[in-house]
């Protein structure tokens, strides 16, 4: 439900420039997409790019628990939480995992 009213909330806010479509003409003369990092382009298909709005940064609406193949989503949530905050990553967790 959290997600539903921060929907209400944050709809006017703009999306960021490199979010936005680019599937018509003229996109990139507005600089849509400008900027856009494809996560599956990089080494354990994660980048350094906010797709909330600034009012909703860092807002998290899943979070896994230990049972089943959700320890394994949750292992990758660590992993990324890490990468983001610019933490080293032991051997084990560096390889290129995926959800």
């Amino acid at each position: 439900m959290a997600a539903a009213a921060d929907a209400e909330t944050s709809f006017d806010e703009p999306v960021p420039v490199y979010l936005r479509d680019t599937s018509f003409a003229g996109a990139a003369k507005l600089g849509h997409g400008k900027g856009y990092l494809y996560p599956h382009d990089f080494p354990g298909h994660w980048v350094k790019q906010e797709y909330m709005p600034p009012s909703l940064k860092g807002r998290r609406y899943y979070t896994p628990s230990d049972q089943g193949q959700e320890a394994k989503i949750k292992e990758n949530h660590e992993r990324r939480d890490k990468l983001r905050n610019g933490e080293p990553l032991s051997q084990e967790t560096n390889e290129d995992k995926r959800d």
